[in-house]
């Protein structure tokens, strides 16, 4: 299963030496650290406050922050604010899953391409499917 909240997708096997290693490396693996990772929070904080809402709705399904802001999404009230590698470089979109708060990110290379994707992402899906 990936490592839940340090966007590094990196996965541990019931093998001792296997989760050792794995546990090693997400301990190593600062998920700041991470390129795509640096790209993606540049990009929101260089969005205007419409768009950061926006973005906001598209990975939580709320335009607002709780209150205590979005340090504030702890279990047992809310689902983490996540980050998850969702595969090597592609020209796919970035997805969601707002009931987990959970932001699917492809690692981009470069990772400039980031701050286009996610902007079109976020402009084209923050509304949801708008069921009635």
């Amino acid at each position: 299963t990936p490592a839940e909240g340090d966007g590094s997708g990196a996965a541990a096997t019931p093998d001792g030496d296997d989760a050792d290693a794995a546990a090693a490396a997400r301990q190593k693996r600062n998920p700041r650290d991470v390129p795509v990772v640096k790209a993606l929070w540049a990009a929101v904080a260089a969005f205007d406050e419409t768009l950061q809402r926006d973005f906001l709705m598209f990975v939580t399904g709320s335009k607002t922050a709780p209150m205590g802001g979005l340090g504030a999404l702890r279990p047992p009230a809310h689902a983490s604010f996540k980050i998850q590698r969702a595969g090597p470089d592609s020209d796919a979109l970035p997805t969601s899953h707002t009931c987990f708060n959970t932001l699917l990110l492809p690692e981009y290379d470069p990772p400039q391409k980031v701050a286009k994707l996610l902007e079109y992402a976020v402009r084209e899906g923050h509304e949801g499917f708008a069921l009635e």
